[in-house]
């Protein structure tokens, strides 16, 4: 049997089967998440915007005064807003901690994504995953050394 992918791509399910039956195929994203940014949303954009230039990464996560997380704010779309708030988007894929690591890799390239954020079943933040990262994993699982991320 046959699936057809959103870019016409045809993926035999019998392949897919065993790839999910191996130890890589159960893995957990927790497994392969690395930490998050998180930003309130009434935080101030120009000082979001600095935290951001010194950390690894260009993405962060925003969340409500609760702590909830709400969605994501790039770096580059930060220019000219008051608020994080301004530039929120809303569109993030997110996954629970205990999703697989194959499952994320599927949904990151059908989606052509390169990251997610991981959150528990109260929408708070406990890392991101980003493709580079599922790299990372996936070297490490088949016994490569690789640097670690940066920080």
């Amino acid at each position: 049997m046959r699936v057809t992918t959103k870019s016409g791509a045809m993926r035999s399910l019998e392949i897919l089967a065993q790839e999910l039956a191996s130890p890589i195929g159960r893995a957990a994203v927790s497994e392969a998440m690395r930490g998050a940014l998180r930003l309130r949303a009434d935080a101030d954009a120009g000082e979001a915007a600095a935290l951001m230039r010194a950390g690894p990464d260009e993405t962060a996560a925003v969340v409500d005064r609760d702590g909830a997380f709400v969605g994501t704010v790039a770096l580059a779309d930060l220019d000219g807003a008051r608020t994080v708030g301004e530039r929120l988007r809303s569109d993030a894929i997110v996954f629970a901690p205990t999703e697989t690591v194959a499952r994320a890799a599927a949904v990151l390239a059908f989606e052509r994504r390169l990251e997610a954020m991981v959150v528990d079943e109260r929408r708070r933040v406990l890392g991101q995953l980003t493709a580079l990262d599922l790299l990372r994993w996936l070297a490490c699982a088949g016994g490569f050394l690789v640097p670690a991320p940066p920080r």
